[in-house]
Parts: structure tokens; sequence; C-alpha cells
């Protein structure tokens, strides 16, 4: 079913999303019940040497391999569409199916429930290696899988059937990752003194300045591991 899995690394990133012709390292949030998200990205440094081997393609399939939540771990999807130059992390497996299997019916039979108990069973059974999905495990998993042309007519209704629920999801979660762009733009601007809010800040009214000093969020820190939120393997 499976002839080979990919798996790429871990490399520093600083936490803003790729521009222009620079690259960016996929997070372990990148995909998430179904759905790859392709904003799940760090920046990485332009000296960073680009591997071939490990770029990300319209038409992967992308598995989540480690999160600091294990209810995401082994989340799968499917890249459609791309705007960003992306490589794989080390918290990210690529699938490559056989010719005989349908590749989107796979995408979604590996989004059902008893795929779910299947990763949460190797994910309790990998003793100190919790949150991780064992490359192992995931090559032993058990599917039930239609022929060919039935499969094919389950993954399109399937997209039929949810293509405007999943249009709005991405609007909303695209309007999410711009609001959390502009955030840490603006944390970085005022760090390093590119923007004095000294001005601004005496202009603010009394209540606003009250609610920001009530809200002690944590500020991204300017140069990271590719994935802080989940646990290293």
């Amino acid at each position: 079913m499976v002839h080979r899995i990919d798996q790429g690394v871990s490399p520093l990133a600083v936490g803003f999303l790729a521009e222009g012709d620079s690259w960016g390292v996929l997070k372990s949030g990148c995909v998430n019940r179904g759905v790859f998200r392709e904003t799940e990205h760090k920046q990485l440094a332009r000296s960073f040497e680009i591997d071939p081997a490990i770029v990300v393609k319209v038409g992967d399939v992308l598995i989540s391999r480690a999160c600091g939540s294990p209810n995401l771990v082994g989340s799968v999807g499917r890249v459609k569409s791309l705007r960003f130059r992306l490589i794989l992390s080390d918290k990210t497996f690529r699938a490559y199916f056989r010719d005989c299997v349908d590749v989107d019916f796979m995408v979604s039979a590996m989004n059902c429930r008893y795929y779910r108990q299947q990763v949460e069973q190797a994910i309790s059974g990998a003793e100190g290696m919790a949150n991780n999905l064992p490359l192992s495990s995931l090559r032993s998993f058990i599917f039930a899988i239609p022929p060919m042309g039935e499969a094919a007519a389950i993954a399109e209704y399937l997209e039929r059937e949810t293509a405007g629920v999943q249009k709005a999801i991405n609007r909303l979660e695209r309007e999410i990752e711009l609001l959390r762009e502009y955030r840490t733009r603006l944390v970085a601007d005022v760090v390093t003194g590119k923007l004095d809010v000294r001005e601004t800040a005496a202009q603010l009214p009394t209540e606003a300045i009250s609610a920001a000093a009530e809200d002690d969020t944590d500020l991204p820190a300017e140069i990271e591991p590719a994935d802080e939120e989940e646990a290293v393997a």
C-alpha cells in the first residue's frame, strides 16, 4: 500500500512566514484533521542549504509524526496548493502510495476513527516516546480498502459534500494567521526600536492601557527551533 515514507529536518527558523524567494520549514500543526495549512511554517535563514528531497510539492500526503497534543499526532492532510516554498520538518512524514491505491480515499480513511484508534494505541505503546508516532507502527496500520473505482467515487463524494464547509474554514484560518503575523511583526518592531510606541501610548485611553497590562501573553522568540510547541523525539 505504501512504498515510501520521507521525513524532514529540524533547522533553526524565525517565527515569521517566508517572504519572496525565501524558504520555510513546516511546523507539526501543518496538518490538522484532514487539512493541510501551509501558513503553519517558519522562515528559514537564507544561508540554509535546501535539500530537494524534502521540498514540499502539490499532491503530497503529509502526516504529523510528533506534536505537543497527542490528539493531533498522526493527523493527515494532502497538499492541494502552495503559495510558499517549503520543506518537511523532522516532525512530519510524507507518504507515497502505490498505484493501486486512490490517494484521496486514503487521506479520508486516515482521518476516520478506526485509524485514530490505531494511532492512539501506537503512541501509548511507545515507551519513552509520548506524543510521537513511530514509523514502524505507521507501516503496520490496517485499512479496509475497496476497489479502485469505488474508492475514487467515495473520495469524490466526500470532497463535494464538504467543499463549502472547508472553504469557510480556510478563510477563517487565513484571517487568524494574518492577525498572528501582524502581532509578531509589531512586537519585533517595538523590541528592535523600529517603532517608537511612547507617543502612541501617551495618547491611549486609561482603559486600553489597563487592558494591555493584564494581557500577559508570552512573546515569540526572535530565533527558535522549527517547532517549539511539540515534545522533542
